[in-house]
């Protein structure tokens, strides 16, 4: 079977042809073209998308997210700074990279849960710093005491650490709904349990997100503290219910 010159070139370079660079902005458009990462500067970072319409420029805070070179970056606010991220790995724990002292290579590793807590890994104070960061999660935190993970399992450490909270939540869920003997204790007048109730009469009793509350709820009447996870846990199951997204967000608040 013969090939053309033509057909030979197109097959080699179609590649390059689809591999389009995009990005989608806070204003909810995503844009196609040739993106360029500009250097970063000391209060802002910024690139540049080239396509038929012309070539524009975007700070790094009008930006969500966009994938350059088959890589996915975020935009990710950090020491006052919105800082142009690529992701290492996304969950409840999520890794990115980035550029420190206004360098080029995306070298310096930095941590955000989704509840907003971050760390900025340094060798120093690995061990440290991380067992203080990931206490939540108690045997990750034994293995980092008992030397099982060491500084370049950082990947593996942040897998682990999310499929103990993933399994934490479940937990947290099923013994919800795990029928219990009517135990009197003093309750609470939390502002957070009318939101709760006001929420429940809007949704499935018999849901993912309705065990959530009631545990919530339980927790509050207690005066005992929501844990971080569970914040996030509900801010995700919640998601997309425009109904309930104002309240949500108000329970939220309360419980900070």
């Amino acid at each position: 079977m013969r090939f053309s010159i033509y057909t030979i070139l197109l097959f080699i370079l179609s590649p390059v042809v689809y591999a389009q660079d995009w990005l989608v902005t806070t204003s909810a458009d995503t844009l196609k073209g040739e993106i360029a990462i500009e250097l970063p500067m000391e209060r802002y970072e910024e690139l540049t998308i080239k396509n038929d319409e012309g070539k524009q420029r975007f700070k790094a805070y009008q930006i969500i997210e966009f994938e350059h070179k088959g890589q996915i970056y975020k935009t990710v606010k950090h020491a006052g700074v919105y800082r142009i991220m690529l992701v290492e790995s996304d969950g409840y724990l999520s890794q990115f990279r980035y550029r420190a002292d206004q360098g080029f290579e995306f070298s310096s590793i930095f941590l955000l849960k989704t509840d907003g807590e971050s760390l900025e890994v340094s060798n120093l104070t690995f061990k440290r710093s991380l067992s203080k960061f990931l206490e939540d999660c108690q045997t990750v935190v034994d293995g980092l005491a008992n030397k099982e993970y060491k500084r370049s399992d950082l990947d593996q450490i942040v897998i682990d650490y999310n499929a103990c909270i993933d399994k934490k939540t479940a937990n947290a869920l099923a013994t919800e709904n795990t029928p219990k003997a009517p135990v009197q204790v003093a309750r609470v007048n939390h502002p957070g349990i009318a939101i709760i109730e006001s929420i429940l009469n809007k949704i499935d009793n018999n849901g993912d997100l309705s065990a959530m509350l009631n545990d919530i709820k339980s927790k509050l009447s207690k005066g005992e503290n929501v844990a971080g996870y569970l914040k996030s846990a509900l801010k995700e199951q919640a998601a997309g219910q425009e109904n309930i997204k104002e309240e949500v967000d108000q329970l939220l608040e309360t419980i900070k």
